[in-house]
């Protein structure tokens, strides 16, 4: 028995048009994707300074956010993270820019890096570098699924 030419055509067109399908979605995001996440990522260290570094965690972090501290154990969950930061200095301030990022072609995973400055009431500032991976939630919004950073020295003076 032979296809009927007419079959053959109808699915090639339908090949084809999932095919089309399939690359359309291996398209890397448009580049403002990213700079929302960045901008999510300066709000969070906006909240840092402002609020404290808790208040910023636990308005940002998702509930199974996973902490990975320079030198220390996992900190898993939102609770626990927020409760990390109840001997936080006083005075002290925790803050952030990011450099740079990515986005996955989803659009649903993100991640940002950039450098800390952990400022303390006496003392000289500690220097660091992050990774901060990031989550898409239904309502569009960034929140963070994992962190971590560690020590680095002070920016070179321009």
């Amino acid at each position: 028995m032979r296809a009927s030419p007419l079959l053959v055509f109808i699915v090639g067109i339908a090949a084809g048009a999932l095919g089309y399908a399939a690359v359309d979605r291996l398209q890397a995001p448009p580049p403002a994707d990213l700079e929302v996440v960045k901008a999510t990522d300066t709000a969070f260290s906006g909240v840092s300074e402002t609020a404290g570094v808790k208040e910023a965690f636990t308005r940002y972090a998702m509930e199974n956010v996973v902490f990975l501290p320079s030198g220390g154990q996992p900190i898993t969950g939102r609770d626990a993270l927020a409760a990390s930061f109840n001997d936080f200095p006083t005075g002290a301030k925790l803050t952030w820019v990011p450099a740079g990022g990515g986005i996955s072609r989803a659009n649903d995973l993100a991640y940002t890096w950039g450098h800390f400055i952990n400022t303390f009431a006496e003392g000289e500032p500690h220097y660091g570098k992050y990774l901060t991976i990031w989550r898409r939630q239904a309502d569009g919004s960034w929140r963070v699924e994992a962190d971590t950073g560690n020590a680095s020295p002070a920016p070179a003076a321009p």
